[in-house]
């Protein structure tokens, strides 16, 4: 149905398991502040452009195949308060680079899961101003070691969870990072 006109979203629309487009037109969904799951292929800047005031987001999906509409498009969201990662797409070769990510600097909590990442995300992730809480789990990154040696980085973070971190050989904390780290 191109051309249909829906005032308002009915309640049977959730149980349309099949369902694979809905266009809202040109309108913003304003008063939207979480959504649960969304995949990496409908991050572009026009899509959460019409979130503005989204809080919470999980991305789950393909991330490396998606990564640079995703990376360009958190940008947009700038009361994004928690965000989560999720490559659904295991053991094929990642492109995914966290450098490469344009993280709004609200956020406060951090959640990659299977991003297979290749490079040291620390670097990157010690610049986000507000964040608390920052987990890394199950094969997020594949490096042998991992510093965070930047003097002042995360200034915020109070908890930091890594899971499954299998090939961590090394772990390295400069003075002054990581100040509020809660034991």
């Amino acid at each position: 149905m191109p051309c249909s006109y829906v005032d308002q979203t009915p309640e049977d629309i959730w149980k349309m398991q099949k369902l694979m487009h809905l266009n809202f037109g040109s309108s913003s969904l304003k008063n939207l502040i979480f959504i649960s799951t969304l995949n990496p292929n409908s991050c572009t800047p026009d899509i959460l452009g019409r979130l503005p005031n989204v809080q919470t987001l999980r991305i789950s999906g393909d991330l490396s195949c998606y990564h640079s509409g995703v990376s360009k498009s958190l940008c947009e969201l700038h009361k994004l308060k928690c965000l989560k990662l999720v490559n659904t797409e295991m053991g094929q070769l990642s492109w995914m680079v966290l450098s490469e990510y344009q993280f709004p600097l609200s956020l406060t909590q951090l959640c990659l899961s299977n991003t297979e990442l290749k490079e040291d995300p620390m670097p990157t992730l010690e610049k986000l101003p507000h964040l608390q809480l920052l987990k890394l789990k199950q094969n997020s990154y594949l490096g042998r070691k991992m510093a965070c040696v930047g003097s002042g980085g995360f200034p915020e973070l109070k908890v930091l969870h890594l899971k499954s971190m299998y090939w961590l050989d090394e772990w390295t904390m400069g003075s002054g990072a990581m100040s509020k780290l809660e034991s």
